[in-house]
């Protein structure tokens, strides 16, 4: 069976070309966190993570951990915070966060819709800066139990259909490791 130099050209090419668009799930370790997604992005990123100690005007102290994507001019930030204090968890209570973060970027029109996140009810937030480039920002709640909870921040100014929407889609954070008293519990990966 011969094969012409066009035909192995064009498999080749195919193949490439399918590589290059095929999806890049990302994992990071973050705390006791992991989280995973996907901005389905063929160009390469750079991703910075960190842990910053921090405490609200109300005192209430919290470690953030943060996830940071760069490439091409355009970013996207996740942040993760366990608050063990009773705090306000409903909608509508997260849709100032966002919007207040894109006022604070000199963004306008801004429009916040209710939309489920990680299969959470969460909050997303639109605006524009004078150039016309869109600005998102995103709240859900997580690992709500009745020691406190979970909130996942997102900011991003990736295009919707060129990785916000993506990001939004597939991210999942799961508690790798729970504190009791102090001592870190590692969580179990088998079914129950």
């Amino acid at each position: 069976m011969k094969f012409s130099v066009r035909a192995v050209l064009i498999i080749v090419l195919s193949l490439l070309m399918l590589s290059m668009s095929t999806a890049k799930n990302e994992t990071f370790i973050m705390g006791p966190y992991m989280v995973s997604f996907d901005l389905n992005l063929t160009q390469e990123y750079n991703a910075k993570n960190e842990t910053k100690h921090l405490e609200t005007y109300s005192g209430i102290k919290y470690d953030a951990y943060i996830i940071e994507l760069n490439s091409d001019g355009n970013f996207a930030l996740i942040s993760i915070a366990y608050y063990n204090d009773t705090m306000n968890k409903s909608i509508e209570d997260m849709r100032p966060n966002g919007e207040d973060f894109l006022r604070s970027l000199n963004n306008y029109n801004i429009k916040t819709h209710n939309r489920t996140i990680d299969n959470q009810p969460g909050v997303l937030s639109i605006g524009a800066n004078s150039n016309g480039d869109c600005m998102f920002a995103a709240q859900y709640w997580a690992s709500l139990t009745k020691y406190g909870a979970t909130s996942i921040l997102i900011k991003s100014n990736y295009p919707w259909d060129n990785g916000t929407l993506s990001l939004l889609k597939t991210i999942h954070v799961r508690l790798i490791c729970n504190t009791t008293e102090g001592i870190p519990k590692i969580e179990s990966n088998k079914q129950r």
